[in-house]
């Protein structure tokens, strides 16, 4: 006999309706409406960690020990936020975090087939497009990915950070955006470091590696089309 149990499929929050998880409005907002828009977004994911702090659980002093480790890891979390908020007052940062993002709404367009999607000949290859597809994107961050790349940005943009050498993975189903939230992150690092260093930014900035040949393909193509952009 071979025991088994049914995993449910992860159900990943999408975050309809607000304005501050559209790639466009990082990009464009102004300053003040960003700090407060992110700020009240930072406030959500508080308000959720409260929910569940009051969730009574069972299990008795384990479950309870179990509880702590994660609610301090969420706490930890929720600090990293809003810092990564707070460091969007430096204006370098900033401009690199709203360059990140037309960046990554260039990658995002030309991932389509209409565009530079599929493989086709030289003589065949699309014109570029109007400028004014890109200022119309509808491309949205999901909350996870938004709260991914706030958490991390602090550690990015500042080598004597704390949480530099902290390892920061996402934990997500395949299909649900974990590349997209790396690439951003990729971004704003290639992005600050050349508008900090100058002439001496040269050089590789971010180094990626996959477990698999045909993943690493694929992942090449996307990272080709955000570096290009």
């Amino acid at each position: 006999f071979m025991p088994f149990v049914e995993i449910p499929p992860l159900v990943v929050t999408e975050g309809k309706g607000n304005e501050i998880l559209k790639l466009a409005r990082l990009r464009d907002a102004p300053t003040e409406e960003i700090q407060i828009e992110l700020g009240r977004f930072v406030d959500d994911y508080a308000d959720w960690i409260e929910k569940i702090r009051s969730t009574p659980v069972a299990g008795g002093i384990q479950a309870e020990g179990a509880r702590a480790r994660i609610l301090g890891r969420l706490d930890e979390a929720l600090s990293r936020m809003r810092d990564g908020v707070s460091v969007l007052s430096d204006p370098l940062v900033e401009k690199s975090f709203r360059l990140a993002q037309k960046a990554m709404i260039l990658q995002i367009e030309h991932s389509d087939g209409s565009l530079g999607g599929e493989v086709r000949d030289l003589k065949d290859a699309k014109p570029m497009p109007d400028m004014e597809l890109y200022g119309e994107s509808d491309a949205t961050w999901r909350p996870f990915q938004l709260g991914y790349i706030l958490t991390c940005l602090p550690s990015i943009v500042d080598s004597e950070n704390e949480h530099r050498r902290t390892v920061d993975l996402i934990w997500a189903a395949t299909g649900a955006g974990k590349t997209e939230a790396y690439l951003a992150l990729a971004a704003i690092a290639i992005i600050h470091r050349r508008l900090t260093k100058g002439p001496k930014s040269g050089g590789s900035t971010v180094i990626t590696r996959y477990t698999l040949r045909l993943l690493t393909a694929q992942q090449f193509e996307r990272t080709s089309r955000l570096v290009c952009a």
